[in-house]
């Protein structure tokens, strides 16, 4: 597309279709409050759409398998999530980046049927780079570093990346390899062949057309210099297969923007098509004059040339570019004002949908709001009890639970290679039993104090025997019945204990900064200056406990250690990857402490009941959700309802499913008010 389009397509996102509008004084609540009162639901901030919000929402939108916002900046958190809109700024090389991901979808979406599949393949012994050298048959990559394969796909699709493969193997790691497509990971894989038998590597993955660069990388080199042996990796072929999408999938495509044939139905069909894609792109109806500033942008291509439907994609890419799809706007009549007034249907179908799914409304919340009876607080509640039913509310257990646990940190945690147990299977493994078993109380009206006192999780063959269980279950994940001490509720899940652990050991401070931040939202202040870490030493001169003890003789340390300590040391019975231990460096392990309220905790047992017990822990899980659903931190007001909304639960023993419930009902989620001008001059 040329320049001239891509300024178009920039002045129909930023200027015609701009985040102005009209004065809507129906949707005014006559009742003015000021901002320190119980009734105030605060004043959230325009909300850009985060990467995840961005990739659900144009699947949603368009039925892509493209993941574009993987390519762009991370965003950041603000209280704990990255759906705060406090802190989802949007800098240049952002908005070039949604330029570049709005030009792929629009041409993805409008794609030809796509051409017969044909396999193109690369032989190693023809790619070059400096990290290495042709041999006879293969590349060898003798240094870490990467070699590039260059292909040229000519439609947009899906498509099959293999790479031929094997390994010279040295020391007692394998050869570790990365492959990426076009800046996007495919894979990242130990190789554990030889030249006898290389392996094949590899995945489908949907790629646009033009150019797509195969990167392969060799990750750990390494010399073993008593038997002077070489680690390498040698790549025998690269080959890409496609595209892999049948006419019937890419006419599936066509068919959420093409809703009626142009060619025959002339203006009133190119409007239709316009308003359709544009309604649900902006999840609202449009505003008068916003389908003719996209009609007059088709007719200026058409002039210029062009297609009508390349008018079409180019109006595609405008819309996309909008900040009316890029943000959830919110538009106070008086901005400035500090009247309260309800979200009209059409935003709290968003607020819903972006909550629950992480993504746009489905057409059943459009309805919904269309007809108003999403003004009908009771009707909301049904909505999300619809919702959580639907498998796209699993986007709260990565989106939610994850942030909130922490547990999103095990794809990037760093373990002791020592650790041999702990493979790239075992971490996936360890990260889907805590994604299943948070699934299970979002979906099951199961107390959340259950999350710490259950008999049950989720395993397969794999995480039995690497928890030394008798249950053997197959390959694939099932609900299993704990009867072991070792084993149930959080805080005896592996993925949550290694993500609280040091590369190479164990730590009861980070345990215990995890629990008092995550689950009873009372974390500890930073350490003060010049305090000392605890060495990375020989432990037989002395104990973890013997210097954490060191530690709390400090007066400026005991005031957080005597918490922290005893909590951290109820989990010393596992290492620094989860597993259960009775000893450590030859000494019995000695997992009791005392908390300064004189309660006694003897290992995990004993620490999951009292957090259990403790009513900071259900107080603590209903402020992570209500920060998470409002995108927004806590305000003094927010507090009142929080205490209201526990007091209706009964203070302890409600579902996630109930919360949920007295969330979306609440005035912060249904209600909001502009924002009083700083009154300049005046002394506070």
């Amino acid at each position: 597309m040329t320049s001239k389009y891509a300024l178009a397509a920039w002045f129909c996102a930023v200027s015609a279709l701009s985040c102005s509008a009209a004065p809507r004084l129906d949707a005014v609540v006559g009742k003015a409050v000021q901002p320190s009162s119980a009734d105030d639901p605060g004043h959230p901030v325009l909300h850009r759409l985060n990467r995840a919000e961005y990739d659900n929402s144009v699947h949603e939108l368009l039925g892509t398998e493209l993941r574009p916002a993987e390519a762009f900046p991370s965003d950041d958190h603000g209280f704990g999530f990255d759906n705060n809109a406090g802190v989802l700024s949007i800098s240049p090389i952002q908005f070039q980046l949604y330029e570049q991901a709005a030009q792929l979808l629009a041409a993805e979406a409008l794609a030809p049927l796509p051409p017969p599949s044909t396999t193109r393949v690369i032989e190693g012994e023809t790619l070059h780079s400096s990290f290495g050298g042709q041999r006879a048959t293969a590349f060898n990559l003798s240094n870490n570093g990467s070699v590039v394969a260059k292909f040229e796909l000519p439609a947009p699709g899906k498509y099959r990346v293999m790479i031929r493969a094997w390994g010279e193997q040295a020391g007692s790691a394998v050869v570790r390899m990365r492959v990426s497509v076009a800046g996007h990971d495919l894979l990242t894989t130990d190789v554990p062949n030889v030249a006898e038998s290389p392996g094949t590597f590899g995945r489908e993955m949907s790629l646009v057309a033009g150019s797509a660069p195969v990167e392969v990388s060799f990750l750990n080199d390494a010399f073993e210099r008593k038997s002077r042996r070489d680690r390498n990796l040698l790549i025998d072929s690269v080959s890409v297969t496609g595209p892999l999408d049948t006419p019937a999938e890419a006419q599936a495509r066509r068919a959420r923007v093409l809703i009626c044939d142009p060619a025959r139905g002339g203006e009133p069909c190119l409007r239709q098509i316009l308003t359709r894609f544009a309604e649900r792109a902006f999840r609202r109806p449009l505003r008068t004059g916003e389908v003719d500033r996209l009609l007059r942008l088709v007719a200026s291509a058409v002039e210029s040339g062009e297609s009508v439907e390349h008018g079409i994609e180019l109006a595609v890419r405008g819309i996309l570019l909008s900040p009316q799809f890029l943000f959830r706007p919110e538009l106070d009549a008086q901005p400035q004002s500090l009247i309260v007034r309800r979200l009209d249907p059409y935003e709290v179908a968003s607020r819903l949908s972006y909550f629950l799914w992480s993504s746009m409304p489905d057409a059943q919340l459009f309805r919904d709001a269309q007809s108003g009876a999403l003004d009908d607080p009771a009707f909301v509640r049904r909505e999300a009890e619809r919702m959580l039913a639907n498998p796209r509310s699993l986007s709260l257990v990565d989106d939610f639970a994850g942030q909130w646990l922490l547990f999103r940190a095990l794809d990037e945690h760093q373990v002791d290679s020592s650790l041999s147990d702990f493979d790239d299977r075992t971490r996936a493994d360890l990260g889907q039993e805590t994604r299943l078993f948070i699934a299970e109380f979002l979906h099951e009206p199961l107390p959340i104090e259950r999350l710490l006192t259950a008999r049950f999780s989720f395993l397969n063959d794999n995480l039995a025997r690497y928890y030394g269980l008798q249950a053997q279950p197959g390959p694939a994940f099932g609900k299993v019945m704990l009867d072991s001490p070792e084993r149930g509720g959080l805080l005896r899940q592996a993925s949550l204990l290694t993500i609280s652990s040091l590369p190479h050991r164990s730590s009861p401070v980070k345990r215990g900064k995890w629990v008092l931040g995550q689950l009873l939202c009372s974390e500890p202040p930073p350490p003060p200056p010049g305090v000392p870490q605890i060495p990375h030493q020989d432990f037989s001169k002395a104990t973890l406990r013997e210097m954490l003890k060191a530690h709390r003789d400090k007066p400026e340390c005991a005031v957080c250690h005597n918490v922290l300590d005893p909590i951290g040391l109820a989990l010393e019975n596992y290492d620094a990857i989860g597993r259960f231990r009775a000893s450590d460096h030859g000494q019995p392990v000695d997992a009791h402490g005392t908390l300064p309220d004189g309660t006694v905790l003897n290992g995990p047992d004993d620490l999951s009941r009292a957090i259990a017990r403790d009513p900071r822990f259900p107080a603590c899980v209903a402020e992570k959700l209500y920060v998470y659903a409002l995108g927004r931190g806590l305000e003094p007001q927010d507090r009142q309802e929080l205490d209201r909304i526990l007091k209706e639960l009964g203070g302890r023993g409600f579902s996630f499913s109930d919360l949920i419930a007295e969330v979306v009902q609440s005035n912060g989620f249904r209600y909001r008010r502009g924002e009083a001008p700083e009154l300049e001059g005046i002394a506070p």
